[in-house]
């Protein structure tokens, strides 16, 4: 058995990795935990050197290992064998759902100048529920999650109104209907309502029971779920998110500095301690693949509008989306990587809030911005800082970091994108114009963090 589950007093539960000891879950926690006792238990039931060498830093380690109440989202994936039919006919449904209240929010907003309240909204769907034979296949609470998603995402049409007003450079729309086959995902809102997991690596949903790849090796049967997303991707393979309350460590590590970062086309990231770190661009690298699945793709039927899918048409371009797919996985993996080393190596990390939209409406090098994904990066730094007590400081975006000299803070008006070396005007400093941007964003940033810790009550 690779988990243990030890049930504590006051109704809470251990999870031990015997493989790993030093990764301890502790669930259904209310208060902050410490966890010296519970590690030194997981060390003892495993004589492997590993836990051995962990239960002799544990004296040092064990007042820093404290927990804290989070959400956490597990992934499995379904079997490829097993048939999805049963659950492309639900997303389908929810689709159609989608499109019905988007259509009502519209008419009522269109009508009265107002969003319709969440109430109504629920019995306008769940009356229309009622009288029609098909949405019934649909649980009542995963037709109150879309009603849910539609009134999020009018909520945020309208704070990015404001936000354009007052001079932002935003894409605001209101939700809309889409076709039925571009639905992804339903969720189930509550465990044992529509859901539960039933051991062995099967998951009930719906009264159907499906297969999957148990990479947590029986954690899910013992975690305390609130929520499951199925989701399906443009391969016709379908997933689990599974949202559970978890409380998860901060990683402590020894000395780490801080550092500023410079996102470039040129470089991915230029840091202000001189490191410099190049994309792989996989976009770049599978481009003539990419291009000949796309001519491909054109030459079957059903590419014209209104024409009808044949089956070559379907395969090829689930050929194409499979290369995009793999495209995407890898540079994710990289990022994941790439978070995880510098965020060991720095406790604060500088960067810039960039307006990547515009960057890549640029025609000469969008498609490299979408290529680097900064945006993605971020988000995933964002997560990792959060596990590793690292603090992530962002600078405006249209703090002159690249035009500033980092020696005397001269600011040279007049620099162009094709001066890769920086020349100050006033002192003569020279320097990689990339790295002169990454010092001034770590000085910036250090500067806003010591004025937001000065800005809050003791």
């Amino acid at each position: 058995m690779v988990y243990e589950v030890q049930k504590k007093p006051k109704g809470n539960y251990s999870i031990i990795n015997h493989k790993h000891p030093e990764r301890l879950f502790v669930l259904l926690t209310p208060r902050f935990t410490r966890v010296s006792t519970a590690i030194r238990k997981a060390s003892s039931a495993n004589r492997e050197p590993s836990a051995i060498a962990f239960r002799q830093k544990l004296g040092k380690l064990e007042m820093e290992y404290l927990y804290e109440r989070k959400q956490c989202t597990l992934t499995v994936k379904l079997r490829n064998d097993d048939d999805f039919a049963f659950l492309n006919v639900r997303i389908d449904i929810c689709g159609a759902i989608w499109n019905a209240g988007c259509t009502i929010m519209r008419e009522y907003y269109k009508n009265t100048g107002k969003t319709m309240a969440k109430g109504m909204l629920y019995s306008q769907l769940g009356e229309m529920r009622k009288h029609t034979t098909s949405w019934q296949l649909v649980y009542s609470q995963t037709v109150q999650q879309i009603a849910d998603r539609i009134l999020a995402g009018y909520e945020l049409f309208f704070t990015n109104i404001r936000k354009k007003k007052e001079g932002a450079k935003l894409r605001c729309s209101p939700p809309k209907c889409h076709k039925i086959r571009k639905q992804k995902s339903m969720t189930f809102k509550q465990y044992g309502k529509g859901f539960w997991f039933s051991g062995r690596g099967e998951v009930t949903i719906q009264g159907r029971k499906f297969r999957y790849y148990d990479s947590y090796d029986g954690l899910l049967e013992h975690v305390n779920v609130h929520t499951m997303t199925v989701k399906r991707n443009s391969l016709g393979e379908i997933f689990l998110y599974i949202t559970c309350a978890a409380d998860t460590k901060g990683e402590i590590w020894g000395d780490r500095a801080a550092v500023g970062m410079d996102f470039g086309l040129k470089r991915f990231l230029t840091l202000s301690d001189g490191t410099v770190i190049d994309s792989p661009l996989w976009y770049k690298e599978y481009l003539n693949e990419i291009r000949k699945l796309n001519r491909k793709l054109s030459r079957r039927q059903g590419g014209k509008p209104g024409e009808k899918w044949s089956n070559g048409y379907k395969k090829a371009l689930k050929n194409l989306a499979r290369l995009h797919l793999k495209i995407a996985n890898q540079r994710k993996d990289w990022f994941y990587k790439l978070a995880r080393e510098l965020c060991r190596r720095y406790h604060t990390i500088c960067i810039e809030d960039l307006n990547i939209k515009a960057m890549q409406m640029h025609r000469n090098w969008g498609r490299k911005v979408g290529d680097l994904a900064f945006a993605e990066f971020v988000m995933i730094l964002e997560s990792i800082a959060e596990k590793f007590r690292t603090t992530v400081v962002k600078i405006g975006t249209f703090f002159p970091s690249s035009k500033t000299c980092s020696c005397c803070g001269h600011v040279h008006e007049h620099l162009d994108l094709e001066d890769r070396v920086y020349v100050c005007e006033k002192c003569g400093f020279t320097i990689d114009r990339d790295l002169n941007a990454a010092i001034n964003i770590l000085r910036e940033g250090l500067r806003i963090l010591e004025e937001d810790t000065a800005g809050k009550p003791a």
